[in-house]
């Protein structure tokens, strides 16, 4: 089953549940434009996300320092020289450059802010296409529930709000995202 629909007739938060609804796994485009984003969906879960706007998942891994700029060329050298298409995550665990707990909680965080991102587009073609998803394929198994996703870019929208609207103390927004527990000096 594939289907194309428009954002304005459609919203991205309806498009997710139809498909988590019916559990489908495959690949969910979105394009606005001359943008673009990918959701893979694995049994109506979201495994991965990836948007022109938010970065790759290997360069959010660069920026937070979690990876060195050697450690992701490394990694897309084994990447590209595989027989196989495999995410570049596979590769940046087989090769130890990242622990699997570290990669599963950034891949989450990386999803929920594509979500994000995709939610505020006001217009464009949303295009899906039925596929099955293989373990090698994705680094979380068993996906994220797109309720869990949807509310936690609610919190991230509820927090980008507060922190543009209110005070903050010591330098940290008062309630942040991800339902991390705010630091205190």
């Amino acid at each position: 089953m594939g289907f194309t629909a428009h954002i304005p007739n459609l919203t991205i938060p309806d498009v997710l549940r139809v498909l988590s609804a019916r559990r489908l796994s495959g690949f969910l485009s979105v394009v606005s434009g001359g943008v673009a984003a990918k959701i893979v969906f694995k049994g109506g879960n979201i495994a991965y996300a990836s948007s022109d706007t938010t970065g790759r998942l290997g360069s959010v891994l660069v920026e937070k320092r979690i990876i060195t700029e050697e450690g992701l060329e490394r990694a897309l050298r084994l990447q590209r020289g595989g027989e196989i298409n495999v995410p570049l995550a596979s590769c940046l665990l087989e090769l130890g450059l990242v622990f699997p707990e570290v990669l599963e909680r950034e891949t989450r965080e990386h999803i929920v802010c594509v979500c994000a991102d995709l939610h505020q587009w006001e217009s464009g073609q949303v295009y899906f296409e039925e596929h099955t998803i293989e373990d090698r394929m994705v680094v979380l198994r068993e996906g994220v529930e797109v309720e869990r996703v949807l509310e936690e870019v609610e919190r991230l929208r509820r927090f980008e709000l507060t922190a543009s609207s209110t005070s903050r103390t010591n330098g940290f927004p008062l309630e942040p995202p991800f339902g991390e527990a705010s630091p205190r000096l």
